[in-house]
């Protein structure tokens, strides 16, 4: 059956001529690197969104790969390398496990003197898995951050210092005493227990029963209270 839609809804939808972009942010520990497939730089400032300027840059994404089996979810975007401004990022820098983010937003462009963001949406975030490079562009992987669950570790969790160099870059300490025996105790007597490598309060719960709910002293009180 036909439906005629109101003359207000019509002009409505006249008055918005939709145009999509990408927004893409990347880091490799120390800068920021945000780039869009618009033509011009834009600057955006929307909250737990993309935020800062965004350089002209040409990029698309392969693929998005969402999965319940023991495989990754990634994305696989190729950004334009022409000029080997990104050369230098990639191969001289730590991107690498260091995250990202793919954007789309939506632009207003029904005048010519102005555009309006109608509103961004968050496409795929993780770190980067891996990238290939050549002379005409970067092809990255972005994986699930969630893909590290599977990881072991190999840290120790100590209750004492961790840091073995006293007076080392992580010790922090600067005095004039010269040993430690990486305790707590003796952190706290060289007044550096801001540095602590340690986890102190480990040995404290170690062996510990822990209860869900009351625990069996508790649970009999109860039941001492409630017997007539």
């Amino acid at each position: 059956m036909a439906r005629n839609l109101d003359q207000n809804v019509i002009d409505m939808l006249s008055a918005y001529k939709m145009f999509p972009f990408f927004c893409l942010d990347f880091t490799d520990g120390d800068t920021n690197y945000k780039y869009t497939t618009l033509d011009v730089p834009i600057t955006l400032s929307v909250s737990g969104g993309p935020s800062g300027v965004y350089e002209s840059r040409g990029f698309e994404f392969e693929s998005i790969n969402y999965t319940l089996s023991n495989v990754m979810d990634n994305a696989t975007i190729r950004i334009d390398n022409l000029d080997s401004v990104l050369t230098s990022i990639f191969v001289g820098g730590t991107v690498e496990e260091k995250e990202a983010s793919l954007y789309l937003g939506l632009m207003n462009t029904a005048t010519d003197s102005t555009s309006e963001l109608l509103g961004t949406a968050l496409v795929f975030t993780g770190e980067v898995d891996s990238f290939e490079l050549d002379e005409t562009e970067v092809r990255m992987v972005i994986g699930s951050i969630f893909s590290r669950w599977s990881h072991q570790s190999f840290g120790k969790h100590s209750s004492s210092c961790r840091y073995k160099v006293f007076k080392g870059n992580k010790c922090g300490y600067i005095g004039s005493h010269i040993n430690c025996d990486r305790s707590y105790t003796r952190c706290f007597a060289l007044d550096n227990t801001v540095n602590f490598g340690g986890f102190r309060w480990l040995p404290s719960i170690e062996n510990k029963k822990i209860w869900w709910g009351p625990t069996p002293s508790e649970r009999q009180a109860e039941n001492n209270v409630m017997t007539p």
